[in-house]
């Protein structure tokens, strides 16, 4: 955070932050120790120079010494009587306490610093709206470890507004960052919170402050982590750990050891992934974090349980035990039995698996059970029960996996999960297959896509849209599999279950099929009695095209009544994808080759450009009046968007994925 420096005495501020940015950290904390050592120096420049140590200790994780020179700056910025530097000074404390995990003495001091910021009597100084949005971003922090994202995101706004008024780069890019934590925490439509994040970066470069940098590296990575893309974050969380380590922030070093080492596992490669934690773990033992290194040994075990490594997981089970005796925290607790469960679930003897269904089961009936908790709980005993369904054939075994799937979709939609909640609708769609129930597999497909696509996940819609084409043209498959009443253990395997599980419990990096362009074919706009008033082919051959156009005009009737009907938006039509999309109240129908993913943007980039198009929505509603076909010449607007969009490909770029 900038100091904002009024005496023209205190070159030596700017000085000591040019090299505390140059990582010349002792001689930073040297010029500022000898000009607080000199007698000729103001009071308000004494405390200037204070508060900006403070600065130079948070940036290195040294909260404790954050506290203590607060504290003495404080007493100090009593003399100074009304004077903004006295709210900073309190809030400073406010704000290594929240580190230091003491958030009722932290939110007391918050209280006292907003009560003295408002008798102050000049309320309109870039002074007083610094010292403002100051208190607003530690209470938006505040609010964020107390597991009240609403509350957080609000505070963090109210400081956006205020530090931009002021225009210190590094404390609007502070901002941005926890802006950026708080919507990828609480679920929300990442594409904002990647683009958010992309500005924090610009502006910390700008200010040329590492952590800063470091900081906005990490929320940028956060932002594809939550997106699904594995590949783009892991370098910048390498990258900021880098900075980390020249600042010797030991926190924020095992942090982001911890957060490379979860991606690591993610992509599958477990032996790297155990360095790193492993790494965290003696640094957050080396600080004394106990409670973070019981919730990083929690990963460490998943990975060996992962790698097959079970000795080595109750080796380090048993030392998770002697930290849950000696923390007695609920939370920790609860996580022990967890991990006791997992194991009891690798092991061969149905009686451990039947002993860790029941410990399942009994957290599930806890109160104020963590949702994240909550949700890997009902994964692991879906796994269970497929496992079962797979060995006894009986889809009896599917009664009790249903309540779990309802209440696997309740906590995610509450917990605004879109992740877990589009994969568990992509795992009903396959349970729907055990039952050959194509359409309600299809449907719930639908739902998944929509669910990934709107939230920002788009490699996994792209993945969802990729096994939807793939069912569409098995149908006859699943319809054969159906008469000959084929084993269960063959339609999980058709049905890619046991894969689903696997991605839905380790969390493994989506892998999504390379993005191709259709091939289009038919573009026709359809009234709701079934006749086509405008017609756009893109095939050369005269004689198939009419062949193909009447074809699908046989079959139209049939697949609005079987298919668009029911809430499904694509038909196989031989070789041929049939998608529909509505066009109120006109239907628009694409037919073509290949995938479907770019041709639903492209559709809808189409849509929206015919709705913006003022002389085609003009004809458009006219046709629908008189029910006539629309010639191409009576919108030349019109040629030009759909050679654009359907020949040249010219749609919104999906490289950001």
């Amino acid at each position: 955070m900038g100091a904002l420096i009024i005496s023209t005495t205190l070159d030596h501020l700017k000085r000591s932050e040019e090299l505390f940015n140059t990582g010349e950290h002792d001689k930073a904390y040297a010029i500022l120790s000898d000009f607080e050592d000199n007698n000729i120096h103001t009071l308000y420049d004494l405390v200037s120079s204070q508060l900006l140590k403070i600065e130079f200790l948070f940036q290195q994780g040294r909260y404790k010494d954050v506290l203590t020179i607060a504290k003495n700056t404080y007493q100090n910025s009593l003399e100074l009587g009304k004077n903004p530097l006295r709210v900073d000074a309190l809030i400073w404390m406010a704000r290594a306490l929240i580190f230091l995990n003491k958030l009722e003495e932290a939110y007391d001091l918050i209280i006292k610093g907003e009560e003295f910021l408002v008798s102050l009597p000049d309320k309109i100084s870039l002074r007083y709206i610094k010292s403002k949005g100051f208190i607003a971003f530690v209470k938006g922090y505040f609010y964020y470890e107390k597991g009240e994202n609403d509350k957080s995101l609000e505070y963090l706004n109210q400081s956006l507004s205020l530090r931009e008024i002021i225009g210190i780069k590094d404390e609007i890019a502070e901002t941005l960052c926890w802006i950026v934590v708080n919507l990828c925490i609480t679920g929300g439509n990442l594409e904002p919170a990647k683009k958010i994040a992309e500005r924090s970066l610009v502006l910390a470069l700008e200010s040329a402050k590492k952590f800063y940098i470091a900081f906005s590296l990490t929320s940028l990575a956060s932002a594809y982590t939550y997106r699904g893309n594995i590949n783009k974050c892991i370098p910048l969380f390498e990258e900021s750990l880098a900075i980390f380590r020249e600042l010797n922030n030991k926190r924020m070093i095992a942090i982001t050891l911890n957060n490379v080492g979860e991606k690591y596992r993610i992509k599958g490669d477990l032996d790297r992934a155990l360095e790193y934690l492993e790494e965290s773990i003696a640094i957050l033992i080396e600080l004394g974090n106990l409670r973070d290194v019981a919730c990083i040994y929690d990963f460490l075990i998943q990975i060996l349980i992962e790698k097959g490594n079970l000795n080595q997981a109750e080796i380090y089970f048993g030392d998770f035990k002697q930290l849950k005796n000696k923390l007695k925290d609920v939370k920790i607790n609860r996580l022990y039995l967890f991990l006791k469960a997992l194991l009891l679930k690798k092991s061969l003897r149905i009686r451990n698996k039947a002993k860790a269904e029941e410990i399942f089961n009994q957290l599930l009936e806890e109160k104020s059970l963590h949702y994240e908790l909550t949700i890997r709980i009902l994964i692991n005993l879906c796994e269970l029960y497929l496992h079962e369904l797979k060995v006894i054939n009986n889809l009896e075994v599917l009664n009790d996996i249903n309540p779990l799937i309802i209440k696997l979709l309740d906590i995610a939609g509450k917990s605004n999960s879109h992740w877990i909640l589009s994969e568990t609708y992509l795992l009903q769609a396959k349970l729907f297959l055990l039952k050959f129930e194509t359409k309600n597999a299809r449907k719930f497909l639908n739902q998944a896509q929509e669910i990934a696509e709107n939230y920002g996940i788009k490699r996994l819609a792209i993945k969802i849209s990729y096994e939807h084409d793939y069912l569409i043209h098995q149908l006859n498959m699943w319809q054969e599999l159906k008469k000959t009443d084929s084993s269960i253990s063959k339609r999980l395997d058709l049905a890619g279950l046991n894969q689903q599980m696997e991605i839905m419990l380790k969390r493994r990096a989506i892998d999504a099929p390379k993005l191709l362009d259709e091939e289009p074919v038919l573009l026709l706009i359809i009234s709701e009695g079934g006749i086509p008033v405008f017609t756009q082919s893109f095939i050369k051959d005269k004689t198939f095209e009419d062949q193909l156009f009447g074809g699908f005009v046989a079959a139209f009737n049939s697949f609005i009544n079987n298919t668009f009907s029911e809430g499904l938006d694509r038909a196989s039509f031989g070789e041929y994808t049939l998608l529909m999309k509505s066009l109120t109240p006109f239907l628009l129908c694409y037919i073509y080759k290949g995938q479907s993913y770019l041709a639903q943007n492209r559709i809808s980039v189409f849509i929206e450009e015919l709705h913006q198009t003022k002389e085609a929505k003009e004809l458009f509603g006219k046709s629908y009046d008189i029910n006539r076909i629309i010639q191409h010449d009576e919108v030349p607007s019109l040629k030009s968007i759909i050679t654009r969009i359907f020949v040249d490909k010219c749609i919104p770029s999906m490289d950001s994925i």
